[in-house]
């Protein structure tokens, strides 16, 4: 079903209040699939501040949350931790202070061969992060990686799995929030992600935008032939039926005015989309606000741009 929120927000700080983000997804957890997941935080109330875009890291959970309540298959139980690190607690030989986030559940767990795989692909430098293997784990080992952080895969088959987020303590002081110059305009968000729709919407929604978001290609169809959009925002891969490619020509059809971006954790090469209208922008997961903001804007331009040609003045 489409949903729709509008909201007149400030801009994220760069240094961010982890208990808070984490409870967030922890509560949203439990209203979402309370008769199948039990959702436990173990927090450290001291836990310090980390530089990281809110939006990269509540994806990042979500995808950690979609991957637990998978291997969990039945009822579970999903635990969120947080505490400090310093160079004791740590094992790797790395110094410096660290903030961990680790999610763990009590699922199917992996087998030692496939977990080291797995850690060896997120270590590689020239792993392409849409590419990894782990249902989604290179996305959010590549967020760890812009971070300045890294990632802990621990898990034994039978007994469930833990990841854990490490990001280096933030220093500084968090900005003070900036209002967004854009004027409302409508945007479409089709992600069949909820994790990926609802933190997308909401970095929209801050910058000013009204959003409308629905998780299929169907959905979409019909929503945008009963309302004005500027802007189609779309994942490529939607699942069965309609992609994301044709919805944008589907779109473009209804209002040769419309913007598009098109995302996903794949590269555009992946999916040839060279071959596409010039007018359509590209945009790479995992990404920030201001990369979302960007694209936005980049695509509007393009659009505008393609209008002026097809209609001289």
């Amino acid at each position: 079903m489409a949903s729709e929120r509008t909201r007149d927000l400030s801009a994220t700080s760069t240094c961010l209040a982890v208990n808070e983000t984490v409870l967030d997804v922890a509560q949203d957890l439990r209203q979402e699939l309370a008769s199948l997941v039990s959702a436990e935080c173990l927090f450290n109330d001291d836990v310090r501040p980390i530089a990281v875009d809110a939006g990269q890291l509540t994806t990042a959970l979500w995808t950690l949350v979609d991957n637990a309540v998978e291997a969990m298959d039945g009822p579970g139980t999903i635990v969120f931790e947080t505490r400090n690190l310093l160079r004791g607690d740590l094992d790797d030989g790395r110094g410096g202070e660290w903030v961990e986030i680790a999610v763990c559940d009590n699922g199917c767990g992996m087998s030692e061969g496939l977990r080291r795989q797995l850690m060896k692909s997120f270590a590689a430098p020239t792993a392409d992060a849409g590419e990894m293997p782990g249902s989604g784990l290179g996305m959010v080992s590549a967020l760890m990686a812009r971070s300045g952080g890294y990632l802990v895969l621990e898990s034994e088959a039978g007994t469930g799995t833990t990841v854990r987020l490490r990001f280096p303590r933030s220093l500084e002081a968090g900005q003070s929030p900036s209002r967004s110059g854009h004027a409302p305009r409508r945007m479409l968000v089709v992600e069949d992600f909820g994790g990926v729709r609802a933190v997308t919407m909401a970095m929209l929604e801050i910058a000013g935008y009204v959003v409308t978001g629905v998780s299929t290609a169907r959905e979409a169809v019909a929503v945008m032939h009963g309302q004005a959009f500027d802007v189609l925002i779309s994942d490529v891969r939607l699942g069965p039926g309609m992609d994301g490619v044709a919805l944008a020509r589907h779109a473009q059809q209804v209002d040769p005015s419309m913007a598009v971006v098109l995302m996903s954790g794949f590269t555009a090469q992946h999916f040839n989309l060279g071959s596409l209208p010039g007018d359509w922008h590209f945009l790479q997961k995992p990404f920030s606000s201001q990369e979302l903001m960007l694209a936005v804007a980049e695509a509007a331009r393009l659009a505008r741009t393609a209008r002026s040609i097809r209609e001289p003045q």
